[in-house]
């Protein structure tokens, strides 16, 4: 888990994450992202979707979709590849 810092979560603790590009699988994103922000890489296939919420912040006049994958890893270092 990472502390956010400049997004609609700031301050708060977040697996990586972020939104899809354009035409982007819902099991390929996860893979994207893991990579982008810890170097992690992980396997398409060892992606499950696990659940989809949708997520209203009215204070923030935002709709987000979010998908939630389950992904195992083992016996790996995640570094900081985006620490802002």
């Amino acid at each position: 888990m990472g502390l956010c810092k400049g997004s609609h979560a700031a301050g708060t603790w977040c697996v990586p994450g972020g939104p899809l590009e354009f035409g982007e699988r819902f099991e390929t994103a996860p893979v994207r992202e893991c990579f982008d922000e810890t170097g992690i890489n992980i396997n398409p296939s060892d992606v499950i979707v696990k659940g989809v919420t949708n997520d209203i912040l009215v204070d923030e006049n935002k709709h987000y979709v979010t998908i939630r994958p389950l992904v195992h890893v083992q016996n790996v270092q995640p570094k900081i590849m985006e620490p802002n």
